[in-house]
C-alpha cells in the first residue's frame, strides 16, 4: 500500500530530465506544465504570429523532449537546450516555409479613449510586421532577449554563437525596429 506519492515540483529541470528518461510521466508533465506556455509563445513570435504553427511547433518540441531524453547531459542547463532545440526547429521552418499573413491579429483593447486604442492597435501590428521583417538570425536574437527575457550569454548558448555577435545582432534588430517606428514617437508624446 503506496501512503504517499511522490511529487516532482521540487526538482530541476535537470533532475526532471532523468526521470523523463525513465520513462516517468508525472515528471514530464511537470516539465511541461513549466515550459509549454514559453515555447507556445516563443514558436508563435517566431513563426509569422501564426497559432497553428505555434500549437504544432510546441507539441512537436515535447515530443523531441522525450525522444532525446536519455542523451540529454544533465551538467548543461535544460533551459538553454530547450531554446536551441526550438530555435533550429525555427530555421528549419524558415528554409521550408514563406511567411504567410497571419490572419488571427491579436488585437489590444483598452477603455481609456478610441484615439488611444487605435494608436496602440497599430503600434501593435507595426511592431510585429517589424519583427517579421526581420531576417531569422536578428529575430531570433531579438525574440529570445526582449520578448523571452532571456540574457545575452543564454542566447549565445542557444544560438552557438559569440556574445559579441549576439550583441552585434541586437543593435541592429533594435536599430532597424526603432527605424521602422519612429512614426510612434509623435503619437505617444
Amino acid at each position: 500500500m503506496q501512503f504517499w506519492k511522490k511529487t516532482y515540483t521540487h526538482c530541476s529541470d535537470e533532475e526532471l530530465m532523468q526521470y523523463i528518461g525513465k520513462r516517468n510521466t508525472q515528471a514530464f508533465e511537470v516539465l511541461y506544465e513549466r515550459y509549454s506556455a514559453l515555447m507556445f509563445r516563443f514558436f508563435y513570435r517566431m513563426l509569422w504570429q501564426n497559432n497553428e504553427f505555434a500549437n504544432d511547433f510546441t507539441q512537436d518540441i515535447f515530443l523531441k523532449v522525450i525522444e532525446k531524453a536519455n542523451t540529454f547531459d544533465t551538467s548543461r542547463n535544460f533551459k538553454s537546450w530547450l531554446y536551441s532545440i526550438a530555435a533550429n526547429m525555427c530555421k528549419n521552418a524558415y528554409r521550408n516555409k514563406k511567411p504567410i499573413e497571419t490572419i488571427d491579429n491579436q488585437i489590444f483593447e483598452y477603455n481609456e479613449n478610441i484615439v488611444f486604442n487605435l494608436d496602440m492597435e497599430r503600434y501593435e501590428t507595426h511592431l510585429a510586421k517589424a519583427i517579421d521583417e526581420l531576417s531569422p538570425m536578428h529575430r531570433e536574437c531579438f525574440v529570445l532577449r526582449f520578448l523571452e527575457d532571456l540574457s545575452v550569454k543564454e542566447i549565445a548558448i542557444i544560438a552557438a554563437i559569440p556574445e559579441g555577435t549576439v550583441k552585434s545582432r541586437l543593435h541592429f534588430a533594435t536599430k532597424k525596429i526603432a527605424a521602422e517606428l519612429a512614426w510612434c514617437a509623435e503619437i505617444f508624446k
